[in-house]
């Protein structure tokens, strides 16, 4: 692994330990309620008008980085829902006009860094010691990885299937995903997960993080 590679995998790793291992009494944890959608969302990038009108809105976004425990920079809005098949995530970012959206990484499973990104972990023992994590920029480019050992063993070789697909917008940028169950191991019966959400703002080097 070449010197410049083994950077980009410390930096992110350091980014997902942040989020996995996240400091509650700063940044504040947040109770994320799912709903059942009756349709299947589309994804396309797009979130068309009543197409997530089940789920509201999670917002309230803190930074990790580099004003830990402020608001973030910029708002964030994501919608979750599931069906018997699929859990969704929708990402709404909103984005001024100071740090353009960076979307350069165009190869799956490659170490999302640099660009503009949406992270979601899933916790689904809620022990705090191993999960599951998902990655996409605004491309639609997906990484994913398998966190265990209370978050010091990220392992980036583990993959899904799963779809995502996102899309520039005229104040920011979406993304929608759709994650099937079979995909992800979890108590039988039991969907009370943890859920922690992260947004990268490539430009501005900020982090900001929703933990569930």
């Amino acid at each position: 692994m070449g010197q410049r590679k083994s950077t980009i995998l410390k930096y992110f790793t350091g980014i997902l330990l942040i989020i996995v291992l996240n400091d509650f009494s700063a940044t504040g944890q947040k109770s994320q309620s799912i709903s059942f959608l009756p349709e299947p969302p589309v994804i396309d990038g797009y979130i068309s008008p009543g197409e997530w009108d089940a789920s509201s809105p999670a917002t309230g976004f803190i930074q990790m980085e580099p004003h830990k425990g402020t608001s973030a920079s910029e708002p964030t809005f994501v919608y979750t829902g599931f069906d018997s098949l699929y859990l969704y995530i929708a990402f709404e970012c909103k984005q001024g006009e100071a740090f353009p959206i960076t979307a350069n990484i165009q190869t799956r499973d490659r170490v999302i860094t640099g660009d503009d990104a949406v992270i979601v972990v899933l916790d689904t023992y809620l022990d705090g010691r191993s999960a599951i994590g998902f990655s996409v920029n605004p491309l639609g480019i997906q990484t994913d990885y398998k966190i265990t050992d209370d978050g010091r063993n990220i392992n980036y070789e583990w993959d899904a299937q799963w779809e995502s697909a996102a899309t520039k917008t005229g104040d920011g940028w979406t993304c929608e995903i759709a994650i099937p169950f079979r995909s992800i191991k979890y108590k039988a019966g039991n969907l009370d997960w943890g859920l922690n959400l992260a947004r990268l703002y490539g430009l501005s080097k900020n982090t900001s993080v929703r933990c569930s």
